[in-house]
């Protein structure tokens, strides 16, 4: 299984530290193969900008 976090390790590299001010898991996407933490919706290239698809 592989385990990823978006921002953990080069967070903690830069702070020394674990970001004191937010709740660890209510902000950070985390991957486990095919699942993550958080709902995720895809984005099209739709002209200039991004759109969020339902």
């Amino acid at each position: 299984m592989t385990v990823h976090d978006s921002r953990a390790w080069f967070m903690y590299a830069a702070l020394g530290t674990r970001e004191m001010w937010t709740g660890y898991f209510r902000y950070r996407m985390i991957y486990f193969s095919e699942r993550c933490s958080k709902p995720l919706s895809p984005l099209v290239l739709a002209g200039d900008r991004w759109v969020l698809r339902p």
